[in-house]
């Protein structure tokens, strides 16, 4: 938060109402990408439930699970 307001103020932006609401959108957008890629990830596993029996025995493989799915089904 101090970057973007630090930012602001070097550009001598100073409607902070506007920052407000900006930073509002920017995380209820981040939230609902969130949710939207969690969903993605479920029904991408239950679609392909082979992926399911890899990431089991090895957690760390859900990251790249996740990333694949992002690439291939954006939930923004």
């Amino acid at each position: 938060m101090s970057d973007i307001l630090s930012r602001c103020e070097a550009v001598a932006w100073g409607d902070h109402d506007a920052l407000i609401v900006n930073l509002i959108g920017l995380l209820s957008q981040t939230c609902e990408a969130t949710a939207g890629l969690i969903g993605n990830t479920l029904i991408a596993l239950q679609r392909e439930p082979h992926l399911i029996e890899g990431v089991q025995p090895t957690p760390m493989i859900v990251a790249d699970l996740v990333a694949e799915v992002a690439r291939y089904d954006s939930p923004v």
